[in-house]
C-alpha cells in the first residue's frame, strides 16, 4: 500500500487518526524508528491517505485524510445485514437530529450523505461509510469559538493543536454511538468519490 506494508499502514492510519500527531508520535505509537516512519509517512501522505499541518513551533504534523479514515477503521470483523445497517444509518439520523436540537452544541449538522458498500447490492455489509458536513452555529462564530468549547468541555488534550478540532470530533462521536461498524468522515468526498446518496439535509433557518 503506497510502498508501505499494509499492517503498518493502517497502524500509522490509526496513530492519526483525527489527531495532528509529530513524527515521533507517530514512530512511538506504531514501533517504528524514525526514519523508516519518516519515509512511511511521505509515501503515505504522496498516496493521499494522509495530510500534513504545522504546529506553532512550526513542527510538522500528520493526520488522517478521507482515504485514511477508511483505511484506519479496516478490520478483520464480522459482516452485517443489510437490515442491520439500514438500523445503523436511523439511528445515525435520529442522533442528527436530536443534536441539532440541543441548543448547547456549537455546531449544526446540515448534511448527511452515504457512501461505499451500502450502495451495493450485497445483502452482507461490513460497515456503514456516512460523511458529514456541519457548520457553526452563529452564536459561536467568533474566532476563539473552537478552543473555548474544548476547554470549557473538560476534555484532556495531548496537544493544543487538537482543541480546535474537538467539537467536530465530537460531533462524529455522537453520531456513531460507539458503533465500531459506522465509519464517519467530516472530509469533503470531492475527489475521493463521485457516487454517495444524502441521506440527511437539514432544513434551512427561517
Amino acid at each position: 500500500m503506497a510502498g508501505v506494508a499494509p499492517e503498518v499502514a493502517r497502524a500509522i492510519a490509526r496513530a492519526a487518526y483525527r489527531h495532528n500527531q509529530s513524527l515521533e508520535e507517530i514512530a512511538e505509537r506504531v514501533g517504528l524508528g524514525v526514519d523508516e516512519a519518516d519515509a512511511a509517512l511521505f509515501a503515505l501522505t504522496e498516496a493521499g491517505f494522509l495530510s500534513t499541518a504545522f504546529a506553532v513551533d512550526g513542527e510538522q504534523r500528520w493526520r488522517t485524510a478521507v482515504a485514511g479514515m477508511l483505511l484506519a477503521g479496516a478490520e478483520f470483523r464480522a459482516l452485517i445485514s443489510r437490515a442491520e445497517v439500514e438500523e445503523l444509518l436511523a439511528g445515525v439520523l435520529r442522533r442528527a437530529v436530536d443534536y441539532n436540537a440541543d441548543r448547547s452544541k456549537p455546531l449544526s449538522v446540515d448534511r448527511i450523505r452515504v457512501f461505499g458498500s451500502y450502495l451495493s447490492d450485497a445483502d452482507m455489509l461490513g460497515d456503514l461509510d456516512l460523511a458529514v458536513e456541519h457548520s457553526w452555529r452563529p452564536a459561536w462564530r467568533h474566532p476563539n469559538a473552537a478552543v473555548d468549547y474544548a476547554e470549557a468541555s473538560g476534555a484532556r488534550f495531548e496537544c493544543e493543536l487538537d482543541k480546535p478540532e474537538w467539537a467536530e470530533h465530537e460531533l462524529g462521536m455522537i453520531l456513531t454511538g460507539e458503533s465500531r461498524y459506522i465509519s464517519i468522515t467530516m472530509m469533503s468526498l470531492d475527489g475521493f468519490t463521485d457516487r454517495w446518496e444524502t441521506v440527511y439535509q437539514r432544513a434551512p433557518a427561517l
